[in-house]
């Protein structure tokens, strides 16, 4: 993982510690369901043991029995086995795992720096890790032995995938299935809906403020953006995803989404209220966490997006 990823996600898991508020759906028209990319396999039928799954890598990871002493290292990945009906094997989750409220009463490992000792020590069948933030992680277990299943998530399409693959790998395919075909129709109806808006707001992401950090192209948050009916101000990809203050007053962001505390302090950086239309409008918004968690409230969190960005799609 290089240095400026590793930055950047360690901003992602800050910002989901930070707790920040959710929102009701949207109402829109229907559109025809969105397909993902890049398929999980598996040998078998979703029912039988052992089978092979492969992974976000590429590599195949082969379990021969149902897991049921899961640890999961994302709370993006543990949604997603309470979604489908496998929270209860959890074994060991992260500190940053607050959803649902269940996943606060598992053990866990330091969100920021998990060591494996105490993953380890719980004795799993199934490791569920993230192929950027976990990489160093991911090298001790498969060494030790402990089957370990790598999620990797660049886009909308690639969450999909990832509710298929862990369900797959959990033996719990069908409910995987469905789950991931539910959250792409959402998705799709949006993308329907402000499909042929002549208006799409620039908007800038911030997760931090001091410095400013952000979120530029070629990231599931940069699309959802443009699903939800608005273009993301950052239009090149920045170094460690730091914007200077005068280089937003420069592009000029029409609507500005970040956590509560960032948008307190946001409104006052100086010579913002009388040069960014976000502020000065009054158009800043609390970012919803699962806009930073790609995993089954995905929706939810653009359908909160889109109505920011487009009040007038809602019903």
């Amino acid at each position: 993982m290089n240095p400026r990823d590793r930055v950047s996600y360690r901003l992602l898991l800050v910002a989901v510690l930070a707790g920040m508020a959710g929102c009701r759906p949207i109402t829109v028209e229907s559109a025809p369901a969105a397909r993902g990319a890049v398929r999980a396999t598996v040998s078998t039928q979703a029912s039988q043991f052992p089978r092979s799954i492969t992974d976000s890598r590429g590599k195949t990871l082969t379990l021969a029995a149902r897991p049921q002493r899961i640890v999961s290292l994302m709370p993006s990945n543990t949604e997603i086995l309470y979604a489908i009906g496998a929270g209860n094997r959890l074994v060991l989750d992260t500190s940053a795992c607050d959803y649902p409220p269940q996943a606060k009463l598992v053990p866990h490992v330091n969100a920021m720096n998990p060591d494996i000792e105490p993953i380890l020590a719980r004795k799993p069948d199934l490791v569920i890790a993230d192929d950027r933030y976990n990489d160093r992680l991911i090298t001790g277990l498969e060494s030790a032995g402990v089957p370990t299943l790598v999620v990797g998530i660049r886009t909308v399409d690639q969450t999909y995938d990832a509710v298929r693959m862990i369900s797959n790998a959990v033996g719990a395919g069908g409910q995987g299935t469905k789950l991931a075909e539910t959250m792409a129709g959402r998705i799709a109806k949006l993308r329907g809906a402000t499909a042929k808006l002549a208006k799409k707001p620039t908007v800038l992401i911030m997760y931090g403020d001091n410095p400013i950090y952000t979120t530029g192209p070629g990231s599931f948050i940069s699309e959802l953006i443009g699903i939800c009916g608005g273009t993301n101000v950052v239009a090149a990809p920045l170094p460690g995803d730091i914007i200077s203050a005068e280089k937003v007053v420069e592009l000029q962001p029409e609507v500005i989404i970040a956590s509560p505390d960032v948008l307190k302090r946001a409104v006052r950086i100086p010579g913002w209220a009388d040069a960014v239309p976000a502020i000065q409008n009054r158009r800043t918004y609390t970012m919803h966490d699962a806009l930073i968690r790609p995993g089954p409230r995905l929706p939810e969190a653009a359908e909160q997006l889109a109505r920011y960005l487009h009040p007038e799609i809602t019903q």
